[in-house]
């Protein structure tokens, strides 16, 4: 674990771009897959759990898959 924490900061360190940047040009979906994942992510308990930033995109599963 120490070296891949060494190896991380190195990394780290040579970025170029910062998180915001990337998660505007990728954001972050959460999207329900499981039974029971739509419930859980409109409660009030997963949602206290969510960080301010980066914001979070709600989709469904079509939402987000390509149909031929």
């Amino acid at each position: 674990m120490d070296a891949a924490a060494e190896r991380r900061h190195c990394v780290q360190a040579r970025r170029r771009r910062p998180d915001t940047e990337i998660f505007a040009a990728f954001p972050l979906h959460i999207v329900p897959t499981y039974a029971g994942d739509e419930a859980l992510f409109r409660s009030a308990g997963f949602q206290a759990w969510l960080p301010d930033e980066p914001k979070l995109i709600f989709r469904t599963l079509d939402q987000i898959m390509a149909r031929r």
